[in-house]
């Protein structure tokens, strides 16, 4: 098969010789074999990446072609080709993306928030998005595995999805792709994470999302640029508080002065983007402050629960065991076998 035959027969390859010339979407018209001559370099390269591609098990999705994500093609300068690992179902208008990203040197704290929140949000259908960096970003992936989404969550790499980066979310990707889930990236096979792709790999988590969360971002944090992203592309931009004097928490509180909408959990996130909130509202994290009453009031409305259950219901859950220890110590509530609690009698 000659040159002119591969190319009218593969659109992938159109398409990556068309972004080689500098197009905004695949080619549409047959390229004369004098232009094939002329830019015969650049059939080579492209024939290259697709051979890479499909090496690494890379699909591509073409801008103007279906399969490519509705809110993507919304934004401004839309990638024209979006590199693909993984299950990608089409992202059409029914589709639920939030961003979730913060800090990499977040505590553990903030990691178990956000792994809690992506849960949530994934056990009612919605994509978790990240960037599959350390801290936050790895913390979202994980927690959105155990839900019930389609695809449950969606990582954007700033890098060309032939390697992982971090290497230590190897096996985060791995379990990424398993459990239904995809890499995405606007980068080659081979590129590598050069530090400027990063703000293109936010500008994309964004363009997926239908809104952005952050979590512990500090001053300078990179996920400061998402909710930059977010906003410019029109999507709602959600912090979650914290600690007013912890440094972590620096660039989220400018966010919140400067307009983002404060929220406390997964209902809050849903009731922003305005979807309807699922009936069954015990799936949900209580997500309110942790105080001995709050204790009270959640094991009257759930009954029994472990340690471990009481916890995943608050949002700031350092201080349970000296709350519970005090509750038992009032008679306000017993331990049972398993490490388990339950009211013993009514709160004075």
């Amino acid at each position: 098969m000659n040159d002119i035959s591969r190319l009218r027969e593969c659109k992938d390859l159109r398409a990556l010789v068309a972004v080689r010339l500098g197009a905004k979407f695949p080619l549409r018209h047959e390229l004369s074999p004098q232009e094939v001559g002329v830019h015969a370099d650049i059939f080579d390269e492209a024939q290259r990446e697709l051979a890479l591609c499909h090496e690494h098990g890379i699909s591509l999705r073409l801008r103007g072609e279906r399969g490519y994500p509705q809110l993507l093609d919304h934004i401004h300068d839309p990638p024209p080709i979006l590199y693909v690992k993984g299950a990608l179902p089409e992202l059409d208008e029914s589709f639920v993306g939030v961003g979730i990203v913060g800090s990499r040197k977040a505590d553990i704290s903030g990691c178990r928030e956000a792994a809690k929140v992506a849960r949530s949000l994934s056990r009612f259908g919605v994509c978790v998005v990240s960037g599959l960096a350390l801290g936050i970003d790895g913390a979202a992936h994980e927690g959105a595995l155990s839900g019930q989404a389609t695809p449950p969550t969606i990582a954007v790499l700033a890098n060309g999805l032939s390697q992982v980066y971090p290497r230590r979310h190897a096996a985060l990707a791995e379990r990424i792709l398993e459990h239904g889930g995809a890499l995405v990236s606007i980068f080659p096979p081979l590129e590598p994470p050069y530090p400027y792709n990063f703000l293109n790999r936010n500008r994309i988590i964004a363009g997926l999302s239908r809104g952005v969360v952050i979590l512990q971002a500090a001053k300078r944090s990179g996920a400061l640029s998402t909710a930059r992203h977010a906003l410019e592309q029109g999507r709602e931009v959600m912090v979650v508080p914290g600690d007013t004097a912890n440094a972590r928490f620096a660039g989220s509180l400018a966010l919140l002065r400067n307009g983002a909408t404060l929220v406390r959990g997964a209902a809050d996130i849903l009731e922003e983007l305005g979807i309807q909130s699922p009936t069954d509202e015990c799936d949900l994290p209580f997500e309110g402050a942790l105080t001995p009453q709050s204790v009270v009031e959640l094991l009257r409305s759930r009954g029994r629960l472990s340690f471990e259950q009481i916890e995943q219901h608050f949002t700031h859950n350092d201080s349970l065991m000296q709350v519970l220890f005090e509750l038992e110590a009032d008679e306000v509530i017993i331990r049972l076998p398993g490490n388990r609690f339950a009211v013993f009698s009514p709160v004075p």
